[in-house]
């Protein structure tokens, strides 16, 4: 078993070496080359070190994966080994106390982590914590589509910036108030769900997903040339943009805008977790998985299938525009590029990462997969600039997406499922009944 993950280990890292060799492995390096009082310029091919430092990486985790898969096991056999005491004694009440604690601890460490210091030194980490709740709230939403509809959406970015815009330009021309630029950048951002999904849902797998692509970069480049509208390239004016939460006197006058920011962002993905919890439970959630797993048959036993995929990429969209009004609202300033594919990209690798349809591992795979870079962007140069002085003036986001590829390839090698899967999806992928007969 050993011998075919490593082997699987080394294909992976191998085929990571092949992809972006081409792309990334070759370049030119200028030489001035004098002779008398002439000079020239001559180029030369030189070999990069990053595709081989990418492949690297890849089989370092594979070969981790096999120290974690046996302690993987161990814990298993421990928690099985439990559960049966557990029949015999109150083990199971002292467990659910330990999880409760932890639980707790963790909603105290969230609620309280704004004022663990001084404004000026928790700044940065209440701005971090914000971006964080932001790409959580993105990731809920692609996760209607993708993990309970099994709809794959390329252009999620696109219902984010509309909401952006829309939100910012109300806000320029008729002074509109946030809390109502809430609701109609959420609006508007689902109208275009709706309008893109009534012609194109009759499409799927690739087919939907090239669709969706180029609607997101459609609206980017329109975003870029109606020039008189949304400012281009030049962006929108900053101090137009009203970003003033309206709060009651007594909070306005304690923290700073960015800890209103955080408690509101913080807000807002606890709201979306409670009624997607609720939907997935519902006849609609379990009609989108149906139709995930087989539409046709899904069709066959009454449901609107249509319908349905209709709602889902509209609920979806609303989603993603009000996480674009609140970060329209709290940057005041921002260009097209903001939403570039590859933020769609990311948000994808979110989903599959933390579990395509569960709640709590879509948010652990956003936190990790937006945490870990921002940890990573020192360090990386550090290291680089020390080891591969030739690389001294590489960062982290340039290889970014071909890190997030890597971890998407390693994740569905060794656990497809994803960090933290849904039940649904365990039981449908036959892992509970493996679990369960080790």
């Amino acid at each position: 078993m050993y011998l075919s993950r490593l082997k699987t280990s080394f294909l992976a890292a191998v085929w990571i070496l092949i992809l972006t060799f081409p792309l990334a492995g070759i370049g030119t390096r200028e030489t001035k080359v004098v002779t008398g009082e002439e000079s020239t310029i001559k180029q030369e091919l030189v070999l990069r070190s990053g595709p081989f430092l990418l492949a690297g990486v890849v089989f370092a985790c594979g070969l981790l994966w096999l120290g974690v898969k046996p302690l993987g096991r161990v814990i298993h056999a421990v928690s099985r080994r439990a559960r049966n005491l557990s029949a015999r004694g109150g083990f199971m009440i002292w467990k659910r106390v330990v999880l409760a604690g932890l639980m707790l601890a963790v909603i105290v460490a969230v609620l309280s982590m704004p004022f663990w210091g001084s404004e000026r030194a928790m700044r940065k980490y209440v701005d971090l914590g914000v971006e964080v709740w932001l790409y959580v709230l993105l990731a809920l939403g692609l996760n209607i589509t993708i993990g309970w509809t099994g709809l794959l959406v390329l252009g999620y970015v696109a219902f984010f910036c509309i909401g952006a815009y829309v939100y910012a330009i109300l806000s320029i021309q008729c002074g509109l108030p946030f809390w109502p630029g809430l609701l109609v950048g959420g609006l508007s951002a689902s109208i275009a769900g709706i309008l893109l999904g009534i012609p194109s849902l009759r499409l799927r797998g690739d087919y939907l997903a090239i669709v969706t692509l180029g609607f997101g970069e459609t609206i980017r480049y329109l975003m870029q040339n109606l020039k008189s509208v949304t400012g281009g390239m030049q962006g929108l004016p900053n101090q137009d943009i009203s970003g003033t939460i309206a709060v009651p006197a007594w909070i306005s006058d304690g923290p700073p805008r960015s800890v209103h920011y955080y408690f509101l962002t913080l807000t807002l993905v606890v709201i979306v977790v409670l009624l997607l919890r609720r939907l997935n439970n519902s006849r609609i959630g379990r009609a989108w998985v149906a139709i995930r797993e087989d539409e046709v048959a899904a069709q066959a036993m009454g449901i609107n299938t249509f319908k349905l995929k209709v709602l889902a990429f509209a609920l979806s969209a609303f989603v993603a525009g009000m996480a674009g009004v609140v970060f329209a609202a709290r940057i005041g300033y921002f260009t097209p590029d903001a939403f570039k594919f590859e933020t769609s990209v990311l948000v994808v690798a979110m989903v599959i990462l933390g579990g395509m349809g569960s709640i709590p591992g879509v948010i652990a795979g956003a936190a990790l997969l937006w945490l870990i870079p921002w940890a990573l962007r020192d360090p990386i140069p550090r290291f680089l600039s020390t080891h591969f002085p030739a690389m001294e003036n590489v960062g982290i986001e340039d290889y970014q997406l071909a890190i997030f590829g890597g971890i998407l390839v390693l994740m569905m090698i060794f656990r497809p499922q994803g960090l933290i899967p849904s039940r649904r999806a365990s039981y449908e992928m036959g892992l509970e009944e493996e679990e369960e007969s080790r």
